[in-house]
């Protein structure tokens, strides 16, 4: 899913193939496929997962105001 976003944040969803999300990757687009049955579903999850990222970051932030932001981020980057 990292590869998929940096590719359609750099080159832009339409212009970013499936091939070239497997390549970055390193894994063959059977294997994406395998995974995603079309290019909406990895777009899709993608999404989904950087979303998913940033809402555990924002809770750690709200939650915990001994939280240390460069944590957080570090966290988002891992994520």
């Amino acid at each position: 899913m990292l590869a998929a976003l940096t590719l359609y944040l750099a080159n832009s969803i339409k212009k970013a193939t499936t091939e070239e999300v497997a390549e970055h990757a390193g894994v063959t687009r059977v294997t994406v496929y395998r995974y995603f049955a079309t290019k909406r579903e990895l777009v899709r999850a993608a999404f989904q997962r950087s979303e998913t990222v940033f809402e555990q970051a924002r809770l750690a932030l709200r939650d915990d105001q001994t939280a240390d932001p460069i944590a957080v981020l570090e966290q988002i980057g891992r994520g």
